[in-house]
């Protein structure tokens, strides 16, 4: 989770970012700086019915930008996420937009970063790169907890660095065990296969 978060905190210091989609052949910017960190996702919010959710829709690839006395640019895929309890994160996050979004957001259109790629750049050299692709599944959170701590882990390492049930760790890693997708170079610690 660390490389997701230190985009995501980036984006809230930079406080206003900068969205690119595109409308046939011609590239479309805008600001925007609605954004929330939940469920382990960067997630971005649009107006309903607007050119850019048309936009997201025919094409759901998309930049991001970002100045802070670094430059971030993120390439990523837009997925659209309407359940009533991300809008409402967001509200509760923002209060000021309640009165254009409603209570549970309602009247906003949320999507998250998937498959993406952020560049942190110091003028013209790029300083660092993140990716990131949100997990899904138990089992998905676990291995890239893994690929994150950069060494073996315990269930343990993983259910402190995730936060999460122990209980739910230990299902996945036997899954995980079961399926090859983890190995275990050292006793008791365990890292991706690949």
């Amino acid at each position: 989770m660390e490389g997701i978060k230190k985009v995501y905190e980036f984006l809230e210091k930079a406080g206003t970012f900068y969205l690119a989609t595109v409308e046939g052949d011609q590239p479309r910017v805008r600001p925007y700086g609605a954004m929330l960190f939940f469920e382990g996702k960067i997630y971005i919010m649009a107006f309903g019915h607007t050119n850019a959710t048309r936009q997201i829709a025919d094409n759901c690839k998309a930049e991001i930008c970002a100045f802070k006395g670094q430059t971030l640019r993120i390439e990523c895929k837009l997925v659209e996420d309407n359940r009533p309890e991300v809008g409402k994160a967001l509200v509760d996050k923002m209060p000021v937009l309640k009165p254009a979004l409603g209570e549970n957001g309602e009247n906003g259109v949320m999507y998250y970063l998937a498959e993406a790629k952020a560049d942190f750049f110091n003028m013209m050299e790029l300083a660092e790169t993140i990716t990131f692709y949100p997990p899904r599944t138990m089992k998905e959170k676990v291995l890239q907890a893994m690929r994150e701590a950069g060494k073996p882990v315990s269930a343990g390492d993983v259910t402190k660095a995730l936060g999460a049930d122990r209980k739910e760790v230990d299902k996945a890693f036997a899954e995980l065990k079961k399926e090859g997708a983890i190995v275990s170079p050292v006793r008791c610690k365990w890292a991706p296969a690949q």
